[in-house]
């Protein structure tokens, strides 16, 4: 009797932890499992992705499940590193990589908790190696006006950084028509940082259109940028007026002109004059 008493004791001991573990309301059947959106998942160097972090829930489970992240790569990280969802309810997390990673297949464990109740869930990734870091050439704007013997608005030149690159890019300026010049003559820009550039066209430049080219280079890289230069003749000045001004008595033969006006000089301005 007292062995049967123990084992019946021992069984019901079983019974209530799995009961609680799960957090359900009596029902032996309640739990959770995880689940993760999109798949599969690619990743690239230097670059992040937003996921779904989700739980199903069976029998009413309805407690907070702590979330967890193990077995992470080298060079992947996830934001939030923890987090807290209710059964049955899902959070989106940040999968970032940076540009040290190595490409390949990989995989990630994510941990779900409630009291003595785990459950886990194994994540596979391919992992794309960073691009090198490389940079682009802009102009702005990217055609320009200039009349003979003028000088032209400033021109902003930019090597915009991709994937990490920080470098001090060496700009030359080519395709200049014969009496253009740059001020300044060459420049070296900062990975991100415009400059600017303005052109001048001299009296005798010649009419017509022409290609600028901003050619930039940082080690082995060379990426260019041009502009459409258009050289032209510089607006006429106004015309002065010669037409004499007709009087305020509408009269058309008054042409307001005085044939009798005296020149004034020291030597008839004196007081025997006025």
């Amino acid at each position: 009797m007292r062995k049967c008493l123990l084992v019946l004791a021992m069984a019901l001991a079983a019974n209530l932890t799995m009961i609680l573990g799960c957090g359900g309301s009596g029902n032996s059947a309640a739990g959770f499992t995880l689940a993760v959106s999109p798949l599969p998942i690619t990743l690239t160097g230097g670059t992040s992705q937003s996921i779904s972090i989700g739980t199903i829930a069976t029998g009413g489970f309805n407690a907070p499940i702590a979330i967890s992240f193990s077995g992470l790569p080298t060079g992947i990280s996830i934001s939030p590193a923890t987090l807290t969802i209710m059964g049955g309810t899902g959070q989106n997390v940040a999968l970032k990589a940076d540009t040290s990673v190595t490409a390949g297949p990989a995989t990630f464990t994510v941990n779900g908790v409630y009291g003595k109740f785990t459950q886990t869930k194994t994540v596979s990734l391919t992992l794309v190696a960073a691009p090198p870091p490389d940079f682009s050439m802009s102009v702005d704007p990217t055609s320009q006006t200039i009349a003979q013997g003028a000088q032209g608005s400033i021109i902003s030149i930019t090597a915009t950084p991709i994937s990490g690159f920080s470098a001090p890019v060496a700009v030359a300026i080519t395709g200049l028509p014969a009496g253009v010049t740059a001020t300044p003559a060459s420049l070296t820009l900062a990975s991100g940082v415009a400059q600017g550039v303005s052109l001048s066209a001299s009296t005798g430049t010649a009419i017509g259109n022409a290609t600028v080219t901003f050619t930039g280079t940082s080690g082995t890289v060379s990426h260019a940028a041009t502009l459409a230069l258009t050289v032209e003749t510089p607006p006429s000045p106004p015309v002065a007026s010669s037409t004499d001004v007709t009087t305020y008595h509408f009269d058309n033969a008054r042409d307001g002109l005085n044939s009798q006006e005296t020149v004034l000089t020291p030597a008839n301005v004196n007081s025997t004059s006025f």
